[in-house]
Formats: C-alpha cells, structure tokens, sequence
C-alpha cells in the first residue's frame, strides 16, 4: 500500500454536540444514542478507518453513562442487553477492529496517548488477538506436522508393499527435478523436464500449463499460447484451467497473473476456496493487505465445515496469520508494545 502512515490522536478529533430535537429527553436517551452510534459502527467495521477510533470514546462513553444510571435505580435493562450484542460483536470482529486501527499506527500507539484502565477491555482486543493466534499456530503447527508424519508414513506404505508404475516414477522424477530448477530460478532448466513429462502423460493439462507458463518467461509467446490452448483443451473447464494455471503463476510469484486469472476463477466458479487462497496469496504479494484477508477470510467461511478441504483451511489460517504480523511499512511500534505478552 502506498497510503503514507499517520498516527490518530484521539485528542483531536472534533465531536460535533448533538442538538436536542425534544425536551422530553429521558436520563438513558444519552446512553442510547451512544449506544445507537457504536452500533453502526460495529456492524459496518471493515473500511471505518477513522471511525473504528471513534468507536473507542463510544465504548468508553457508554460504559460511564451505564454507570451513572445505574447508580439512580433506572431500569437500563433493555440498553443493557444492547450492550452485551455490542461487546459480543466487537469481539467477534476484533481482528478487522485491530486491522483498521493500524493505519493510525495501531491500538497500542492509541493506547499510548488514552492510558486506560485494564477493565476497559477494548483498548487491548490486539493483546487478545495475539494471544489466540500464538495459540492457533501452535494448533496448526501441530496439524501441520501430523500431516507431514502421515505422508511421510504413506510414502514407505507404498514403497514398501506397493511396485509403482516406472511412468508415473519417471513423471514425478521429471516433476520434482523440474520444480526444484523453478524454486532455484532457473526457470528455462525447467523446461525439459516438464517437456518430457507432456510427451509421458500427454492427456494430463498440468504440463502444457506449466510450459506455457515457462516460456511465456522465456519470451516465446506464439509456443506460450499454443501451450495454453492445448491445456484448456485438455482442463475439464475454464475454471479449472485458469485454476492450475494461477497456481503456477502463484509458484513462481508472478502475482499480477496469479490474480488475473484467481479473479476469473471466482468468477466462473466461486464454489472454489481454491480460488479464493490463490487470490488472498496474489493480493498479499501484490501489497494489497485489506484485500488478502478479505479473501483469506472468505476460505475460511467456505471451509470451516467441510469435509475435505481441511488442508485449505490450515493454508488460509497460517497465509492470514502471517499476513498480520508481517511489519507495516512506515511505522515502528512503541517500545512498551509487546503482543506476544
């Protein structure tokens, strides 16, 4: 992002006083209208910029006229359940809450200048968010090596009781030389490799897309596009085709393509979570971090519950978990601020 960094300070912030319609005003219809104000704000969070600041003096407002009245005898037990769907709210969404305070230099630089109480829960939702996502890298961590440990067992299975097919040994041969060449970026050593895979398993799309991937690098258009059509041609759709083609974008961070066809994906098929990681992982490489997690956050919803796509799901959650705590450019958090504690 190129938006230059500031810090909000709370204390400049104009609020405008309200004008009194009526002068039938009950005690609570302050705490109401408070109430009202925080609660359009929570339901419209992602993009509030400057109004997720606000929304902390809201809850700071509300929780002293709460006090006040109670204090009177009022029966507030109508604005007290208001309260309780806020905060539950709120602390459903406390990611995007800490994600748009960030362009102000974070909740801890706000924090910094408020000095709140410990009670006042909502200035320290980041603490909170660090602690959850310190606990979800350790769960997936662990999933993630059960995983490797299952492969790794699955693979002496088969060697062991198994006589693999020599094709499909020479293909994955071919395969892993070839991608080891592309992780090294020597992208035109590639090319023989999967060009031997395509003779061996002609019916198969992955290997003209990867080619045409590769030469398309290599500055042969006319050989890219035929590659191209041949795998369309052998794809089981268009979707599935500019799927495998935005992984291979994807593999070798070409994120401009990876995005162009993801977004063509989710177009023609937005069923794909697929589509959705390849498009938050385009987003991420491009800079573009609001879109990312909005996209990492759509896998999630799609695959939370479903069977199979269990490996997405970790995917997204670690691509998002990263994502927000890579550094942001422009700004050094205070010295007191320490989310892992």
């Amino acid at each position: 992002m190129n938006t230059p960094y500031r810090y909000f300070q709370i204390r400049d912030i104009d609020y405008m006083p309200r004008t009194v319609t009526s002068d039938a005003m009950t005690p609570a219809d302050r705490l109401r209208e408070l109430l009202t104000e925080a609660e359009i704000v929570v339901s419209n969070l992602k993009g509030a910029g400057e109004k997720a600041v606000r929304l902390l003096q809201l809850l700071d407002e509300i929780e002293s006229e709460q006090t006040k009245l109670s204090r009177t005898g009022i029966d507030l037990r109508p604005e007290e359940g208001r309260i309780v769907g806020l905060c539950s709210s709120l602390r459903r969404q406390k990611a995007t809450f800490v994600c748009e305070l960030r362009r102000g230099g974070g909740l801890a630089a706000l924090r910094a200048q408020r000095q709140p109480a410990e009670e006042a829960w909502w200035w320290f939702l980041d603490r909170d968010l660090a602690m959850e996502r310190k606990k979800a890298a350790r769960r997936y961590g662990l999933i993630a090596l059960g995983v490797a440990i299952l492969v790794v067992v699955g693979v002496v299975i088969f060697r062991r009781f198994f006589s693999p097919d020599s094709l499909v040994v020479e293909i994955y041969s071919n395969q892993t030389t070839g991608m080891d060449e592309i992780m090294r970026g020597n992208y035109a050593a590639a090319i023989p490799y999967f060009e031997q895979n395509l003779i061996l398993a002609p019916d198969e799309a992955e290997w003209p897309i990867r080619l045409g991937v590769l030469q398309q690098i290599a500055g042969d258009a006319g050989r890219s596009q035929v590659l191209f059509d041949l795998g369309r041609e052998l794809s089981a759709n268009d979707a599935n085709f500019y799927l495998q083609r935005a992984q291979v974008y994807s593999e070798i961070n070409s994120h401009e393509n990876a995005l162009q066809d993801a977004e063509k994906v989710t177009r023609l098929d937005p069923s794909l979570p697929m589509a959705f990681l390849l498009l938050g992982r385009s987003h991420a490489g491009l800079g573009h971090n609001r879109e990312a997690i909005a996209a990492y956050e759509t896998v999630l919803e799609m695959t939370e519950d479903s069977k199979g796509n269990e490996t997405i799901y970790v995917l997204a959650k670690i691509d998002m978990m990263q994502l927000y705590q890579a550094p942001q450019p422009g700004y050094s958090p205070p010295a007191e601020e320490d989310a892992g504690e």
